[in-house]
């Protein structure tokens, strides 16, 4: 079959819990043509070399929430008509796409434009509510007006969570649909795989998120890391339009890490510092690795989710301002981590088991 996969392009996050799905689609002879924009289509270009790609821009509204002080309310209200019309204009451009390449079937991960009358359409979701508190239930209508009308036109939504022990709480759960056969529990979705090997790297830093906040991200942990001494540190920042490393001394720095060296470094520390974004609570869920998050300033998905995780006991969260070294690494290895009713392998199965019933 000829399948259309595309790729929301705000952050990583995205690219990397599709990789999975993507490698088993191959692995299965399926020709697949991935669909995406900005920095997730250059990491996915550094992954899929011989993979026929397109870019088609998503959503600007990164742009204009994400401010040096965090994340703006004010501004995704006032620019929701603009939303609203840039889903419109990637809709028109997917079908001019799929008019030339005539595929067989359409797989999303949260590109809402993307989708067709003359064949499955199929989307990989989690952002239901734009705050999972109850004081901000006005709010999450304007989100719920749109995950209303777009449901209609796929075939399956795909929630990489767990129904119960859940990863993604209040907002993954107790949804506004009418249609509770369309809306499938995968479980979590990761690019790396757990691997029995020597943890020989104290603390990995992950850097990511928009701009310009990863850039603040990135500044504050440069600062940090040189008050830990005698320990062995590696630094991603995030960056794959620049292949770069850099080594002083018990630091090592990587502009970005392809999929095979990720998964290595990841199994290979012993403790993670990083964003709560969804896709890096599947990986901790993937290798049942320690971290200590630092939600982005503002983003109410990454904060919920730090606190939601906190209260379970599962992972330690500092805000960026109020980070102290080494003193909050030591507590966060106090926490026991996530336990997953089960791996990524089992997820995609349960996907493709679905996509593929009637095949």
């Amino acid at each position: 079959m000829k399948i259309a996969f595309g790729i929301n392009s705000v952050g990583l996050g995205h690219a990397t819990r599709s990789i999975p799905i993507i490698d088993a689609l191959i692995k299965k002879k399926h020709k697949v043509h991935i669909i995406s924009s900005g920095r997730p289509l250059q990491y996915l270009k550094l992954e899929y070399p011989t993979l026929q790609m397109f870019d088609i821009p998503d959503y600007s509204f990164p742009e204009h929430c994400f401010t040096e002080k965090g994340y703006s309310i004010l501004n995704l209200i006032k620019n929701f008509p603009l939303y609203t019309l840039e889903i419109k204009k990637e809709e028109a451009k997917f079908k001019e796409l799929e008019s030339k390449h005539k595929y067989d079937m359409i797989i999303s991960d949260t590109k809402l434009g993307m989708w067709s009358k003359h064949c499955p359409s199929y989307i990989l979701f989690h952002h239901f509510k734009l705050y999972a508190e109850e004081k901000y239930k006005v709010l999450d209508r304007m989100i719920g007006l749109v995950t209303k009308n777009f449901a209609k036109k796929y075939k399956k939504i795909f929630i990489p969570d767990f129904k119960t022990h859940s990863l993604g709480g209040a907002y993954t759960h107790d949804l506004p649909f009418n249609e509770p056969e369309k809306f499938i529990y995968t479980g979590h979705l990761s690019m790396v795989k757990k691997k029995n090997i020597e943890k020989d790297i104290d603390y990995f830093f992950s850097i990511s998120g928009p701009e310009p906040l990863r850039t603040t991200f990135e500044k504050k942990t440069l600062e940090c890391i040189t008050q830990l001494k005698n320990k062995k540190i590696v630094v991603t920042l995030g960056k794959p339009e620049k292949k770069e490393t850099k080594k002083m001394k018990n630091i090592t720095i990587h502009n970005c890490l392809g999929k095979e060296a990720q998964q290595n470094i990841l199994n290979r520390s012993k403790l993670i510092i990083t964003r709560s974004g969804y896709s890096t609570v599947m990986d901790l869920a993937e290798i049942e690795s320690q971290a200590l998050f630092i939600p982005t300033k503002g983003q109410p998905e990454q904060e919920y989710l730090a606190k939601y995780h906190l209260k379970k006991k599962h992972f330690l969260s500092k805000k960026l301002e109020n980070l102290k070294l080494p003193e909050d690494l030591l507590t966060a290895k106090t926490y026991k981590g996530y336990k997953p009713k089960h791996k990524t392998k089992k997820s995609v199965e349960i996907i493709l088991n679905h996509i593929f019933e009637n095949k």
